[in-house]
Order: C-alpha cells, then sequence, then structure tokens
C-alpha cells in the first residue's frame, strides 16, 4: 500500500494482529491515504467490503454528522464520490472484537464498497473536512479483501511471493500534529519501508536488454530520455523499450499486466522504434545552378545542392549559402531556414563574371556540417535578339514562313505568333533545332494582324530576347471545284473539275474530297484523283460529298455540297484495298442480325446489394448474317475470306462496318447449292478514296 502523510510514524510491524495506536490526528481537507490491492498469487480477482476509521469522540466539539465529511475514492485513473455512503456508527455495534475503546467514546466512520477487483488495481482515499475537531485514526480492519469463491476473510492487501499465509495490511497512525501536503511516498512490505521506483531498459536487437535508470516514483506518467547518455548506443531499427516496478534496492518488484506477452513476463514492453544519432551531416554535394554553369544574370536563377546526412533521419534542418566574385575576398552569406535544398536567387543578384559559391547544412538539431566544395559559374547579360528576315510586312498566303539570322551559335528556337491582343495562337514551342527557318503550320485569317516573336538559345544554355515584328495577311483563294455524283447500282461514282483561275487566283495545288458520315465531315481522299467509285455508300439515306482546292499559295476554297443516293437489297462484300476487284453482292440472305454492345466493368461492394456497372468508351458490334449461294457466288465469298485484309459490309437496310471474317463455314445444301452463317467484328477502320494519298 501507499500512504501520503507528513513525518508519521507507522505502528508496530507484526505479522498478525494488530492493535490500533492509541494516538489521533486532526483530518483536514489536504489528507489522503493511498492503498494498493494485490490479490496475490492464485489470485485473479477479489473484493473490497468496507473502508473503515476510527473517530476520537472526545474531542468533537457537537455531533459528527455525515455531512461533515467528502469520502472520495481514486480507483486507478477513476474518482468516485461516495460521501452518500458514510455510516458513523458506535464501534461496538460493528464488531464484538479487534477494538479498544477510549474512554468509551470511539466512534467509526465506515464507507461500504463492496466492488469486485482485478490483479493489479490500486486505490487512493480521500478524506475532508472543514472541521477542526476530527481526530481519527486508521484500524486493521480499515480494508480487507475476500479471496476468490471461498469467503475468507483477510486483513491485507499484500501476499507474500513464496506462499500461501497472508500478512496484514498496515496503515500510518497520525499524529496529533494536524497533516499537511505530503512530501513523500512509502511503500509498507513485509516491514519495510520501500521508495518505490520505476526500472527502465532498451534493447537495441530485440533480445539483448540494458539498462536505463532508476527512476523514483512520482506524479510523472511519461519520462523523456536522452539517449545520447548511454554509452555505445546504436543506431537500429528493431529497439525496444520496458518498464516495471520495484523498490530502491530491486529486491521487490510489482507485477504488470501480461496480457501483452508470455505469462511468466513481468515486463510491460513497447512494440518497435527508431533509434538513431543526431550527428553533424557530411559536406553537400551535388551543387548545380545549369548543364552550362552559364546563367543569365537578369532573371531569377536557383541554386541546389543534396544533403548528405551521417545517420538515419538526419534530415537537414536549415543551410548557410556563401557565394562571391571569384577573386574577392570577402563572401555574401544567404540563409535558407527549414529543409528546401535549394536557393531562388532574385533577379540581377549576380554580377558579370565568374561567381564561386558553397553551402553548409545543418541537421535537424543544429548540428552544423562541413561546406561543400566551391563551385563556379559564369554570370551573363541577356544575349541580343536574333534579326527577323521573313515574313515580309503584308504576307500572301495563310501559313507564312519564319527566317532570321543571329552571330550566336544556336541550340534551340523558338516562334511564337499573337494576334493583337497578345493571344498566342500558335508557337513551335522550344524546338531543339539549328535551322534558322520555321514554317508556320496554321491557317491565319485572311485580312488581319499579327504578331510575330523568335527567340534562340546559345550554346552557353541561354535564350535571347524575343525579336518582335508585325504582319498583315491579305491572300487570294483559288475557284472552287465543280462536283458531279452518280449512281451505279451499288456504287456512287464522284467526279470534279478546277476551273481556270481568273485575275490573281491562284492555281490549284491539291484537291481533298470530303464525305459526310455518323454527322460528322471526314477526310476520305487526300489528294484525291478527279474521278473515284464510292463503295462504301450507304443505302437509303442520302450521300453527301464535297471538295476542298488548296491553291499554290496555301488558300484554299470549298465546293458546293454534291449528293447522291443509292438502293440495293441483300448484302454486299469486298476488300477495301481493292474495291473494284472484289466487290461481290448476295442477294439470297436468310438472316441479318447486329449486335452492338457497350464495354463495361462489373464491380461487387461490400454493403450495397447490387453490382456495380462502370461504362467505359469502348463498343463492339458483332454482325451474324446467313447466305444461300451457288457455285460462283461460293467462289466469290472465298475469294474475299482468302485475302486475309479488311472487308467492308453494307446491307440493304442501310448498315456499314469494317471487320474481319475470322471463320467462313460452307455448309453443303442437297440440291448443289451451298449455305454459310457468317460472324464479322467490326473495327475501327478510317474510310479512304482509292488513288488518293490519304
Amino acid at each position: 500500500m501507499r500512504s501520503f502523510y507528513n513525518n508519521s510514524t507507522f505502528n508496530q510491524l507484526v505479522s498478525n494482529k494488530v492493535t490500533p495506536n492509541v494516538e489521533w490526528g486532526v483530518v483536514d481537507n489536504i489528507s489522503q491515504l493511498s492503498i494498493p490491492h494485490e490479490t496475490g498469487y492464485g489470485w485473479t480477482r477479489g473484493r473490497i467490503k468496507t473502508i473503515m476509521f476510527e473517530v476520537d469522540g472526545s474531542k468533537l466539539g457537537t455531533a459528527l454528522n455525515a455531512s461533515d465529511l467528502e469520502f472520495k475514492l481514486y480507483r486507478n485513473s477513476s474518482v468516485v464520490n461516495l460521501s452518500d455512503r458514510i455510516n458513523i456508527t458506535n464501534i461496538g455495534e460493528l464488531f464484538k472484537s479487534g477494538f479498544v475503546e477510549v474512554n468509551g467514546t470511539v466512534c467509526t466512520i465506515s464507507i461500504p464498497y463492496d466492488e469486485m477487483l482485478v490483479r493489479n488495481e490500486w486505490f487512493a482515499i480521500t478524506l475532508k473536512t472543514a472541521r477542526d475537531d476530527i481526530y481519527l485514526r486508521t484500524t486493521e480492519y480499515t480494508m480487507y479483501s475476500v479471496q476468490g469463491y471461498q469467503g475468507l476473510y483477510v486483513n491485507t492487501a499484500f501476499t507474500e511471493k513464496t506462499g500461501s499465509s497472508w500478512k496484514p495490511m498496515l496503515l500510518p497512525q497520525s499524529q496529533e500534529t494536524a497533516p499537511i501536503i505530503p512530501a513523500l511516498i512509502y511503500e509498507v512490505y513485509e516491514g519495510h519501508y520501500l521508495d518505490l521506483a520505476y526500472e527502465f531498459q532498451y534493447t537495441p536487437d530485440g533480445s539483448t536488454w540494458i539498462p536505463l535508470q532508476h527512476h523514483f516514483f512520482g506524479a510523472e506518467t511519461e519520462l523523456n530520455f536522452d539517449m545520447t547518455d548511454i554509452v555505445d548506443v546504436t543506431e537500429t531499427s528493431r529497439a525496444k523499450i520496458r518498464v516495471r516496478v520495484s523498490d530502491r534496492n530491486g529486491e521487490h518488484y510489482a507485477e504488470w499486466d501480461k496480457s501483452w506477452f508470455d505469462n511468466q513476463s513481468d515486463w510491460v514492453e513497447s512494440g518497435n522504434f527508431f533509434i538513431f544519432k543526431h550527428v553533424a551531416p557530411l559536406k553537400p554535394i551535388n551543387l548545380f545552378v545549369s548543364d552550362t554553369a552559364v546563367i543569365d544574370r537578369s532573371l531569377p536563377n536557383r541554386l541546389s545542392w543534396k544533403h548528405v546526412q551521417n545517420s538515419v533521419n538526419n534530415r537537414q534542418g536549415r543551410a548557410t549559402l556563401k557565394w562571391r566574385t571569384q577573386g574577392n575576398v570577402d563572401w555574401n552569406t544567404v540563409e535558407i531556414a527549414g529543409m528546401s535544398q535549394y536557393w531562388d536567387a532574385p533577379a540581377d543578384t549576380f554580377p558579370l563574371g565568374t561567381v564561386e559559391w558553397q553551402v553548409m547544412t545543418y541537421n535537424s538539431v543544429d548540428m552544423e556540417g562541413p561546406y561543400s566544395d566551391i563551385v563556379t559559374f559564369t554570370a551573363k547579360d541577356t544575349p541580343a535578339a536574333p534579326t527577323i528576315l521573313a515574313p515580309p510586312a503584308v504576307v500572301e498566303m495563310p501559313s507564312p514562313t519564319v527566317s532570321w539570322d543571329h552571330s550566336h551559335v544556336q541550340t534551340h528556337y523558338q516562334v511564337n505568333v499573337l494576334t493583337t491582343s497578345e493571344n498566342i495562337i500558335w508557337t513551335s514551342g522550344e524546338a531543339e533545332d539549328t535551322a534558322t527557318v520555321c514554317f508556320v503550320n496554321k491557317y491565319l485569317d485572311n485580312l488581319s494582324t499579327f504578331k510575330l516573336q523568335v527567340r534562340v538559345k546559345t550554346s552557353d544554355g541561354l535564350w535571347t530576347e524575343y525579336a518582335e515584328t508585325f504582319f498583315d495577311t491579305d491572300y487570294n483563294f483559288p475557284p472552287p471545284s465543280v462536283v458531279t455524283t452518280e449512281s451505279l447500282g451499288g456504287f456512287i461514282r464522284v467526279s470534279y473539275t478546277n476551273p481556270a483561275p481568273t485575275g490573281k487566283q491562284p492555281v490549284v495545288a491539291r484537291n481533298d474530297v470530303f464525305k459526310y458520315v455518323n454527322n460528322e465531315w471526314i477526310l476520305i481522299g487526300y489528294n484525291a484523283p478527279y474521278s473515284f467509285d464510292d463503295y462504301a455508300a450507304t443505302n437509303v439515306v442520302p450521300n453527301r460529298y464535297f471538295v476542298r482546292s488548296t491553291g499554290s499559295n496555301g488558300a484554299y476554297t470549298d465546293s458546293e455540297i454534291a449528293e447522291a443516293s443509292i438502293e440495293f437489297s441483300g448484302i454486299l462484300l469486298y476488300v477495301v484495298s481493292d474495291p473494284e476487284g472484289t466487290v461481290t453482292q448476295f442477294r439470297r440472305v436468310t438472316k441479318r442480325k447486329s449486335t452492338p454492345k457497350i464495354k463495361t466493368a462489373t464491380h461487387e461492394y461490400k454493403g450495397r446489394k447490387g453490382i456495380v456497372k462502370k461504362i467505359g468508351t469502348m463498343q463492339t458490334n458483332i454482325i451474324e448474317f446467313s447466305l444461300k449461294l451457288n457455285r460462283s457466288e461460293k467462289e466469290a465469298l472465298e475469294a474475299i475470306y482468302n485475302r486475309f485484309d479488311t472487308i467492308c459490309y453494307r446491307d440493304g437496310s442501310g448498315r456499314l462496318a469494317y471487320g474481319v471474317l475470322e471463320e467462313c463455314p460452307v455448309n453443303d445444301l442437297p440440291n448443289g447449292e451451298y449455305e454459310v452463317d457468317l460472324f464479322l467484328e467490326a473495327i475501327d477502320y478510317v474510310e479512304t478514296v482509292t488513288g488518293s494519298e490519304a
């Protein structure tokens, strides 16, 4: 048990019965008793029945009432106010033996508790009053336990470690002087005064335990260790700490909760943690300012390095950077706070010439390392801008060519075209090229003004200033083509002509054919021939075309839209690389079906009753059809199949698909004809005109 008091003497220490002391002490609002409960070996639980004190009635000026006292019981980390349970009774009414009456005026204060305890619980009792005439003493029956289910009353809170006999619980007898705030904490065990201590050990490897220190018991619930005080401590990721309570001499140890470990352990251990030493970092490495060690001093520049830690988790806490013009004695010093391993120097920080610099880093506890090696770079002014040679002030084409000249060794260039409101509408990007000419791959609006920017990168790695100029567009368009269409059974013939240019109209250099498919215009013929047959024309709906004629200056003109419709029955199949030589119409169709399917992913989630479908952007389409064939039709179908090429499928319902026939099973019929069941899986295919460059 523990007792909080001021230099009080203990009652005589015996192994059996205790005779209460006849001296009395005044109870005030700071007196308290702390009683640990130890169930002992062979026990897993016990019960506190009553907590009791004797009061000297001869000292009372008025009757003692329960309302004069406040009683609290601290159980481990919780507190219970039991003031409403206080009973004040004549001693003779409670027990017939074991108490000595003083002048016939002894009465008792008893507080029923009757709570089950588990191993290793402790209690602290606080009894407070505002009166100054209450003198009390403890008794041997102040607290007692019930052993298990046997019902045996035991007058102790402790057990011997080696046997089954029990010692009496002992409490101090207060002197007649009023107590003050406790100064020490004591433990009574087998007749000894014990100073409680926590014993700490650590292991660097999980097996070898090394003492840290004894820490005398107090109000603290945590303790900071300086691991630098440990001799020969090693860095490790397998370290553990363990702790147990003992007396000053290490003769007696309290048992602790063993639920974390086996039943033979008296220790409570921590999990693994890191031990690392704070040591000064090494000198920084990888000092960098640019690939060429040349900077444009008129711009912000980043100077970076790599902090080199000398132990685990020894991160950078701050850094000191020094720089100077080579040849100077004095350094310019910059302090960098935190973990950033770089410094962004503002524009115009460095003078012209060679600059040398070095850096020193500190770890997280401000231990400084050595300076890095000195590194140099050259600070230069921004190189002069190039001279723009072309285009002229008035450009007679929608996409001009830009050229320039300069005196540098060029490694890159960048060309920008901007509107008069400074919006970039086209850029070459930072092109890695030594060429001094660039084609503007943008169709610029006619009769408009544009701004042009050109800059180059030199072999020093520095970009020049931008050279700038303005130009206007004023170009002419070629005459539009005249387009005609003709329906020829299962296909459409598209033809066009280019009228001769007049005035300033440019000569037509190229004709491109566009077709309206799936609600958009697609290019089906780049530099297409003047006449071609469209075997991919769809049935039922009109087929629409136009021709874009591009002049020698790059300007283009679109023709009027031409339309044509076709109508046929059955199915048309042909090989896309040879439509004219393979197109075949199969009229006897016994089955025709298409099955489009969207690709999805199925997921099952806990807590949801149904599945979850995530829809993708991929779509497949399986076309199934059956044909009856005579011999010539069978041979035509086999010729298409044996080309091992993409096939175009069209039918009288307007379906159009490109795909592959992976199988071509042919069934012989009794009448000498044939029947086939075919499956064509549609693929993504871009339609082109035979003879064009698309």
